[in-house]
């Protein structure tokens, strides 16, 4: 179907640099929305002060996307942040096998709460009951498998929702994410192993204030400058594309 699709198409929009490299037609690459929902004065990441802290995902539920890795990383966070974290956790089953994914990540959750680890679980959120989570919460993270096929060819366009609220995002290190205009914004890690990731999550925590607040002001300015060049860049594929 998407073959069919594309073969039918006199211009596309894809998801990054890969995606377009495979086409030989006339395509623009978006990462997802670009228009900053923050002032390039405030700061929404949290306080270094803060006694609770929010760690986010939201998205698929399934071995690539990451969350299983996520939850164990954090099964591994030393005992002084234990207590203050909450892990919220906004997602959907899919797929074959999603009955069978469910019971494993029900099981994870339990290891977790059995360690001390606040865990919420919301199911599938509508867009605004989503945005009202991410607000609340200091850190989202994005944990995509970096050796994964899926991930040469895709773009986690999560990372933008988070990113244009002002949060602050611990990303795997993916290709097309490393090659974004979004790279520097990001506490990375580039191995698909707990170990890495806690390290990136303790990173993010100790840093939320310094870490962050001196790259808004520059990211609001990289948002406004990427969204200029998409809404340019879709007017000359329509003028193409006559």
């Amino acid at each position: 179907m998407e073959k069919h699709a594309i073969s039918k198409a006199m211009a596309l929009i894809v998801i990054n640099e890969a995606v377009k490299g495979l086409l030989d037609k006339e395509s623009i690459v978006c990462h997802g929305e670009y228009v900053p929902g923050f002032k390039e004065s405030s700061y929404k990441g949290g306080d270094e002060k803060d006694t609770e802290i929010g760690i986010l995902y939201s998205g698929g539920i399934d071995e690539e996307r990451g969350i299983f890795l996520l939850m164990k990383s954090l099964g591994l966070l030393p005992t002084q942040y234990r207590d203050s974290i909450t892990l919220h956790i906004a997602g959907y089953f899919h797929g074959h096998g999603s009955k069978d994914t469910r019971n494993a990540f029900e099981m994870s959750v339990k290891q977790l709460e059995a360690s001390g680890l606040r865990v919420m679980f919301y199911g599938t959120l509508r867009k605004e009951e989503l945005e009202s989570l991410v607000e609340r919460c200091q850190i989202c993270v994005s944990p995509q498998l970096i050796e994964n096929n899926f991930s040469v060819y895709s773009f986690p366009s999560k990372i933008l929702f988070y990113l244009t609220r002002g949060k602050l995002v611990v990303s795997s290190a993916i290709p097309a994410v490393l090659s974004s205009p979004f790279a520097n914004f990001l506490v990375m890690y580039s191995q698909d192993k707990p170990e890495r990731l806690v390290e990136a999550i303790v990173k993010a925590i100790d840093s939320m204030g310094s870490y962050y607040v001196a790259s808004l002001k520059e990211l609001h300015t990289t948002l406004k400058k990427e969204h200029q060049r998409f809404k340019e860049e879709v007017l000359q594929l329509f003028k193409l594309s006559r």
